[in-house]
């Protein structure tokens, strides 16, 4: 069982293909929090042309069927869902 073609797909949609293969998705070592998100108006303004929410439920098809070995980047990203940045 194979996602590749799905892989491609959002790869292209987020214009992602310039992006390299790494072992490790995340640092484990990365601290994420919510001081990091928008926080004045034009910055939160902003990530709203960002179709965040879309990548990471795109990304969280993708763990589900074929990819567990990404599940917890995308259970960490997906915490700042309402507001990313």
């Amino acid at each position: 069982m194979s996602q590749t073609t799905y892989i491609d797909t959002i790869t292209e949609q987020f214009n992602l293909m310039d992006s390299h293969h790494v072992l490790m998705p995340m640092d484990l070592n990365s601290i994420l929090t919510k001081a990091m998100s928008p926080s004045t108006d034009s910055e939160k303004q902003q990530m709203k042309n960002i179709p965040y929410l879309v990548a990471v439920g795109s990304i969280m098809y993708m763990v589900i069927g074929t990819r567990p070995n990404i599940a917890y980047t995308v259970q960490h990203i997906s915490r700042f869902s309402s507001n990313p940045g």
